[in-house]
């Protein structure tokens, strides 16, 4: 449902994860904030220009005889996040209090943010353009340190930086065409081949952010690592293992997975979402069916699968995959999907020779052989984790969000078509309209024309408090 923000009023929300901590923070902005938090307080707050840049410590009156003791941070606009009055509040970490804290606040005269409205309102108040703005959002769900990397650049200003510099390339392309179209005869014309290289050169810089954004766009939130496989060839013993617990239930019985686990797993600054499937063979029970069918759409929405397959199966086959594995393994090829092929229960293999010449055939077919149970070749599937997140450096020093991505491609293929007026010989009146066009679309990257759309694309999608 669409929003549509209001800015005259003052707004509260808690700005920390919700649940149980040491410590909560809540944020209050808006034109009556130090009304709205002296109200509630034990001890009044100073006169307002008094207080930018201050922090008190000060007793909250929560109701029903509950006083809790707060630090209360002081910021006078437009020096603060929102460029508005702010204060934020720091409290002991329950629930039950924040609960009434929020409650005291809206009393007061306030009301509950909505999802990032506080960055909203620093981007409507000029704090922060839209790309910066999308960032904070990024910063916070960044799933590696490489996207952090990237996200903290586009936060501190690297992308709009890269983006003013593509709009003062196309301005000055067009003051070229519009100068000669205004005064013909007077000015000397700009020559065609050397406006249709400035623009190939643009076009190629944009396509160089546009497929780093494609390659690596899904390592924002983390990556869905799913381990996949016939019944009780290992996969959850290799899942527990991975995750350093005792996650999943491990019997000899076939099919003890019913349904999908899935795990976060921190690898080496690496956030991953770790699943666990149903064995792949036809199901006896309805359970297992649904498990199965689940197991089965998991794979549709992998970033990164690991095959697993028994080594008794495996050597039985002459060192290749059974043929659903390797199916499998074809599909997520097609779909440039990683692929692990683990070979398991190589402990159960008592020939040292028979056991290097599996672990050869492994390894010919892109894959490992492992004894999960003794650590075995556990390291090279953690290697192979680690990999997934690995950024080449390409010079390229922001990630495009999904909203830029798409508006970076709109440029491309408007510049695209400026290059086809010039080859074509039409007019540089038909280049400057395509030129224009690319402008509107990098513009939009950092101020988009309509509010409505900014809420719906990019603020509703934050979490409270931000």
């Amino acid at each position: 449902m669409s929003k549509f923000y209001e800015t005259d009023d003052t707004i509260c929300a808690l700005a920390t994860p919700a649940g149980s901590g040491a410590l909560a923070l809540v944020r209050v902005s808006g034109t009556r904030t130090y009304d709205v938090v002296s109200g509630i307080l034990a001890k009044k707050l100073p006169a307002r220009p008094r207080l930018g840049g201050k922090h008190f410590y000060r007793t909250l009156h929560l109701g029903d005889d509950v006083n809790c003791d707060a630090v209360v941070i002081c910021y006078v606009s437009p020096n603060s996040y929102t460029g508005e009055d702010a204060v934020e509040i720091s409290l002991p970490g329950n629930m039950l209090l924040i609960e009434r804290l929020l409650n005291r606040l809206q009393d007061a005269g306030a009301r509950l943010a909505e999802p990032g409205e506080f960055t909203f309102r620093a981007y409507l108040n000029g704090k922060l353009d839209l790309a910066q703005a999308e960032a904070v959002n990024g910063a916070i769900r960044a799933g590696n340190d490489t996207v952090l990397r990237l996200t903290l650049n586009e936060l501190s200003g690297e992308a709009s930086r890269r983006i003013e510099k593509w709009l003062a390339r196309i301005n000055s392309l067009l003051a070229r065409i519009e100068v000669v179209h205004d005064y013909p005869g007077d000015v000397e014309e700009t020559p065609t081949e050397e406006v249709k290289q400035e623009i190939s050169a643009l076009t190629d810089e944009l396509q160089a952010h546009l497929e780093f954004y494609r390659r690596h766009h899904k390592m924002r939130g983390g990556l869905k690592v799913v381990i996949s496989g016939p019944p009780n060839v290992g996969k959850s013993t290799l899942f527990n293992k991975l995750l350093g617990y005792e996650r999943a239930i491990v019997t000899e019985e076939p099919g003890t997975t019913r349904d999908y686990l899935e795990e976060p797993l921190l690898l080496g600054g690496i956030r991953l979402a770790l699943v666990d499937t149903a064995g792949l063979r036809p199901a006896r029970e309805l359970v297992e069916m649904m498990g199965v069918e689940r197991a089965e759409k998991l794979l549709s929405e992998a970033d990164a699968l690991i095959l697993v397959e028994e080594v008794f199966h495996f050597a039985a086959h002459g060192g290749d995959l059974l043929p659903r594995l390797k199916e499998m393994r074809k599909r997520a090829t097609d779909a440039e999907l990683p692929v692990l092929p683990v070979i398991s229960k190589l402990d159960t293999v008592a020939d040292p020779s028979e056991r290097a010449e599996i672990r050869g055939a492994a390894e010919r077919l892109g894959g490992l052989a492992i004894a999960a149970k003794q650590d075995e070749g556990l390291d090279g599937v953690r290697s192979f984790l680690a990999e997934l997140a690995h950024v080449q450096d390409t010079g390229v020093r922001f990630l495009l969000t999904e909203r830029q991505g798409s508006l970076v491609e709109h440029a491309i293929e408007a510049l695209k078509t400026a290059t086809k007026s010039i080859s074509d010989g039409l007019a540089m009146d038909a280049t400057a309209v395509d030129l224009y066009d690319a402008q509107r679309a990098l513009a939009q990257i950092l101020a988009a024309e309509n509010r409505q759309m900014v809420i719906d694309k990019i603020f509703s999608k934050f979490c409270l408090g931000k």
